[in-house]
C-alpha cells in the first residue's frame, strides 16, 4: 500500500466501512486538541506506567477534556513517530486498537500490521491481551480491555533488567507487526481483483495466484475463510519466515558441526 493504511481516507479504499482521517493527521491540523493525546518523550519515558482508557478518536462528536484519543511515542531513538488509538466505527472484526507509525519530518505514515502473517490489512488491529514494544526497546504496550465506547491499555516502561526484552518477546501474543505476532485467520479480499467468494465458487481453493510478486496458495494464504483453512494456518508458529527463533543448523561445514 502506498499510502500505508486502507482505513485511512488517503487509503483508497471506498468500500471499508469506517474510513477516517489518521490520528496523527488529525493532531497536526488540530481537529485533535494536544490535551486529548498522551505524549510520552525522552524526557518522561523513564517515568512512564499507565493504565490509559482511550476514547475512539474516529466519533463525530469532539472529545470532552478528559478524554484520552490516543497516544504519541515521540522517542529520539525511533525513526517516526508512533500513534496508538482506538477506532470505533470500523465494521465487526476490524475495530481495535492500532498502532501507526508517522515520520517526523514529511506526511508519510503507515498502519502496523499487527496480524503480520496475513498478506491482508484488515486484522492489522491489536486485540485484548496483545503486546507491542516499540523499536527502542522502551516502551511497551499491552491491550487490556476492549468495549464498544472505550478501551485500556497499559503503557509501561520497559524494566531496566538483563533479558527483559527477550522476556517481553516471548510472551505468546506479542506483536512487532514484522518478525513475530499472533496467528488470525483473515481473507485478503482488498488486495485482490477478484472476491474470495468468487474464488471459492470457481474451485480456486486449491490453487494459486501470485500477490506482491510472491506465488500464494489461495486457500491457505489468501482466503482462509472462506475456503475453510482456518484451522491449519492457526496450527502455525507465531515467528514470522522459518518460524523457527534463534538456533544452530545441523550442517557439516569443512568436517565441524556448530559445537
Amino acid at each position: 500500500l502506498e499510502y500505508g493504511n486502507p482505513f485511512d481516507w488517503m487509503g483508497n479504499y471506498p468500500d471499508v466501512t469506517g474510513l477516517h482521517y489518521g490520528l496523527g493527521y488529525k493532531s497536526e491540523l488540530r481537529w485533535i486538541s494536544p490535551e486529548n493525546v498522551m505524549d510520552i518523550t525522552d524526557a518522561n519515558v523513564d517515568s512512564v506506567n499507565d493504565m490509559v482508557t482511550l476514547t475512539p478518536y474516529d466519533l463525530s462528536t469532539k472529545p470532552q477534556p478528559r478524554d484520552v484519543v490516543g497516544v504519541r511515542i515521540s522517542l529520539g531513538d525511533n525513526a517516526e513517530d508512533i500513534y496508538v488509538s482506538y477506532r470505533s466505527t470500523l465494521k465487526e472484526g476490524h475495530r481495535g486498537i492500532f498502532i501507526v507509525y508517522q515520520a517526523k519530518d514529511n506526511p508519510n505514515s503507515k498502519l502496523m500490521d499487527a496480524a503480520c502473517h496475513s498478506d491482508s490489512q484488515q486484522d492489522a488491529h491489536m486485540r485484548e491481551g496483545w503486546t507491542y514494544m516499540d523499536g527502542s526497546h522502551k516502551v511497551i504496550i499491552k491491550v487490556v480491555q476492549q468495549a464498544n465506547q472505550y478501551a485500556k491499555v497499559h503503557i509501561y516502561r520497559m524494566p531496566k533488567v538483563a533479558h527483559a526484552v527477550a522476556g517481553i518477546r516471548a510472551r505468546s501474543l506479542f506483536t512487532d507487526g514484522q518478525t513475530k505476532c499472533p496467528l488470525t485467520c483473515q481473507d485478503s479480499d482488498l488486495i485482490i481483483s477478484k472476491n474470495c467468494a468468487d474464488l471459492s465458487d470457481q474451485g480456486f481453493c486449491t490453487g494459486t495466484l501470485k500477490l506482491h510478486g510472491k506465488k500464494l496458495s489461495i486457500g491457505r494464504e489468501v482466503c482462509p475463510q472462506t475456503c475453510g483453512k482456518c484451522e491449519e494456518v492457526l496450527s502455525g508458529s507465531p515467528e514470522v519466515g522459518s518460524g523457527a527463533v534463534c538456533g544452530d543448523a545441523s550442517v557439516m561445514i569443512s568436517g565441524m558441526d556448530c559445537p
